[in-house]
């Protein structure tokens, strides 16, 4: 319920800095993400709720618009909650690991980093890392490994057939 009321907000918010009818955001929005674009969509919510939740009573104050707060990123699920939700998706939560650092690129959190996870007797191979936000890439750079809490996240091929 928070989280629509938000949502009803931002999108009065969007229509009146447009000045167009809300409906008419609402459609444009509703064309734009199709099926295959929901999970990106989807993606960047999480990462932008993500450090606010992970704080436990975080709220969001985006630059030039209203506060998100805490009350609504405390009602939003969580990425695990929200991959579960794609069938195609299985999720893994790993409390206490070690990475072990294979490639890393100081300038971006979302490219360029991997690494293998070790957890018992999980031991991955070269995986594509995805930094949280608040990861100061430069010092992880000088490390070869840390211990981490980690998901890991795997997604089911799509084969078509032909």
């Amino acid at each position: 319920m928070q989280i629509e009321r938000e949502l009803d907000r931002y999108m009065e918010i969007a229509a009146d800095t447009l000045g167009i009818a809300q409906t008419k955001v609402e459609t444009a929005i509703a064309e734009t993400v199709t099926s295959k674009r929901r999970s990106p969509v989807a993606r960047a919510a999480i990462d932008l709720f993500r450090p606010a939740k992970r704080g436990g009573n975080g709220r969001i104050v985006p630059k030039g618009a209203p506060e998100i707060p805490s009350e609504v990123v405390a009602s939003f699920p969580d990425d695990v909650m929200l991959a579960e939700l794609e069938e195609s998706t299985e999720i893994e939560r790993f409390d206490d690991a070690v990475v072990e650092i294979r490639a890393t690129d100081r300038d971006a959190a979302e490219r360029g980093w991997a690494g293998r996870l070790i957890s018992g007797s999980v031991k991955t191979k070269r995986l594509p890392l995805k930094l949280y936000p608040t990861v100061d890439r430069d010092r992880l750079a000088t490390r070869d490994q840390v211990r981490v809490e980690a998901i890991v996240e795997s997604r089911l091929a799509r084969i078509s057939h032909r």
